[in-house]
């Protein structure tokens, strides 16, 4: 099992380490046959994501800190897009654009519904995360607050509907109804964050599929191998038979995501990963919100740089933007120490 310095579960630090970086994946692939796979397996970092969430919200409750969570969240995410707002009304400025062009564009009617309804943000898309998690603590603490003996058993009836219905509306509409759906309608907190909250929160609450599971580490790996295969194959035959929606994400995907949740929840700690370890609990969130900067800014410089450095980007283009993000979210960390020691 895993060993835990100063009550941490770092394990799980590790794992966000690795999830930051597919979430980088995400939005700059690698080129190639390993890009087409890679994109797939990537969407699982997000769903992990909700996973962690919830497998603390079972400390956040004992320490009745639900509402702090709810506001600090709320914080980020609004703080999060108003930096995105600035950014590209700066940078569409300098194409001419009026600021109050630029502001009424992002704040329509349809993106405003979409921010309201489907935690679809006017400006930072990736930002999604940030508002589906808050709906969801705000829907887990109103649960528990209004029938606090059945909301557990509320969560995990809905768990499996919602997955289903994310696959249904999905990447799977096309084989069961024959059309496409827009992504928004199910990503977003009802069909991601509930359910795969709610699987790490009764993984925590209810930890015997870790304790079985957890103590075979090999049977973990094997089960890890064989859902990154399956990913594979779904994405194959789904685009052989022209039936692959727009959405990347599979039966297998959640699958994968609680076999590797599982395995680095009980495995996968000891002192050669301590920067994994210090970069997943200090800078993954960091590296999250502020990726696509890295990535919109360093494509902006590219003209200017040696041409080496363009073949270089184009063959190991995420390598490089998470290595740049860590190292800005670790300034940021580092202001903000510092901001505090003064303040």
């Amino acid at each position: 099992m895993t060993t835990k310095l100063e009550g941490r579960v770092y394990g799980l630090d590790i794992l966000k380490t690795i999830c930051s970086f597919l979430v980088v994946i995400i939005h700059i692939n690698f080129p190639g046959l390993v890009g087409y796979y890679a994109i797939a397996i990537a969407r699982i970092a997000v769903p992990v994501f909700f996973m962690i969430t919830g497998y603390f919200y079972v400390i956040t409750e004992a320490k009745c800190r639900q509402l702090d969570e709810i506001r600090k969240i709320f914080l980020l995410a609004i703080t999060s897009t108003v930096l995105y707002l600035i950014k590209d009304v700066i940078f569409e400025a300098s194409y001419g654009k009026s600021v109050g062009t630029i502001i009424l564009e992002k704040f329509g009617k349809t993106q405003m519904i979409e921010w309201v309804l489907l935690n679809n943000p006017p400006d930072g898309g990736h930002l999604w995360y940030l508002y589906s998690l808050l709906y969801c603590l705000i829907v887990v603490y109103l649960l528990k607050k209004l029938i606090p003996g059945k909301a557990d058993i509320i969560l995990m009836i809905a768990m499996p509907i919602l997955l289903c219905t994310d696959l249904a509306f999905g990447k799977y509409s096309l084989v069961l109804m024959h059309r496409e759906f827009s992504y928004l309608y199910v990503r977003n907190f009802l069909c991601v964050a509930l359910p795969y909250f709610t699987i790490g929160y009764l993984l925590r609450k209810n930890n015997r599929i870790i304790e079985i599971i957890g103590t075979k580490p090999i049977l973990n790996c094997l089960f890890v191998l064989l859902f990154i295969i399956t990913t594979g194959l779904e994405k194959d035959l789904l685009n052989h038979y022209g039936l692959s929606s727009v959405r990347e994400h599979y039966i297998s995907s959640t699958l994968l995501s609680v076999a590797l949740f599982i395995l680095f929840v009980s495995h996968f700690w000891d002192g050669r990963l301590r920067i994994a370890n210090y970069i997943g609990k200090n800078y993954s969130l960091y590296i999250y919100i502020l990726h696509p900067i890295v990535i919109d800014l360093f494509m902006r410089s590219l003209p200017y740089l040696p041409n080496v450095m363009s073949v270089i980007y184009s063959n190991i283009a995420p390598i490089i933007i998470y290595i740049l993000a860590v190292f800005v979210s670790a300034l940021i960390v580092y202001i903000r120490r510092i901001v505090k020691r003064v303040v």
